[in-house]
């Protein structure tokens, strides 16, 4: 964002714990959702874990942005599939993502859709980087 353009809200999530070693609840953009941790990590795997919810931001935002690509240029796509996996190898994580593209497309405009794919909003964040500015309060 340059300087000149206007400051956007975009989103928000508020969580707090509930019973439960790892649980808590979650309002996202008022879609309330139960998270934790699978038990490996100490969770009991009532809901997704946060790098569950990196990886679906990563899917939908990727299969969003396909689909309204294919219908602004009139192409004939009849699903769009994307799935993501988190990986840890070598002290490090890593997403690996996986799209498929139904319908009538030639060579060209496939490798025009996976060229957008490298490009979604949720890519990018992910690829670059995020600023994060943190507000103290005492409750």
């Amino acid at each position: 964002m340059n300087h000149s353009e206007e400051r956007v809200h975009v989103s928000t999530v508020s969580v707090r714990s509930l019973e439960g070693a790892w649980r808590s609840a979650m309002v996202l953009s008022g879609h309330e959702l139960v998270g934790d941790e699978p038990p490996r990590l100490g969770g009991e795997d009532t809901g997704p874990s946060p790098f569950d919810l990196v990886a679906g931001g990563l899917a939908q935002c990727t299969n969003i942005t396909l689909r309204m690509y294919a219908e602004r240029k009139g192409w004939a796509v009849e699903d769009v599939r994307v799935s993501v996996d988190v990986q840890w190898e070598d002290d490090a994580y890593w997403l690996e993502r996986r799209i498929e593209i139904e319908g009538m497309l030639d060579s060209q405009q496939l490798d025009r859709m996976h060229d957008i794919a490298r490009r979604t909003p949720v890519t990018l964040v992910l690829l670059e980087g995020m600023r994060i500015d943190d507000v103290h309060a005492r409750a």
